[in-house]
């Protein structure tokens, strides 16, 4: 059976995996580090696509659905999305951690360098 990839709109459309029975087989189950992987990594992409753009700008720049899929993992309170204190945070916490990201003037960001696949979670990882 041939399955089509879940993408955060189709995931937030889903009701969520409480409220549906345990055994159904469509809606993968994304650990918050997976989740936050595959968040930066698209982050990543927006940056590479559009040049370097502030957090501000990053975040509305990010394809429909990133926002909103933070705030099912994120740990602010329910329903509240990622703010760009936090989400500068993680930018610079990846720099940190060799993560192709660089901090530049004016509060802006840009990529340094390819995403590489060690900054993927491992194939029995991925949604």
């Amino acid at each position: 059976m041939l399955m089509e990839p879940v993408t955060p709109q189709r995931q937030a459309s889903r009701p969520s995996p409480s409220k549906m029975a345990p055994d159904d087989p469509v809606t993968p189950r994304l650990t918050p580090r997976k989740f936050w992987l595959l968040f930066m990594a698209t982050v990543h992409d927006t940056l590479s696509a559009n040049g370097p753009l502030t957090v501000r700008n990053i975040m509305a720049k990010l394809p429909d659905g990133w926002m909103g899929a933070t705030a099912r993992y994120g740990k602010a309170a329910p329903g509240k999305t990622i703010w760009a204190g936090r989400l500068r945070q993680k930018l610079r916490q990846r720099i940190v951690e060799g993560r192709p990201f660089k901090e530049l003037d004016e509060d802006r960001f840009a990529v340094n360098g390819p995403w590489l696949p060690k900054c993927m979670p491992d194939d029995e990882d991925a949604a």
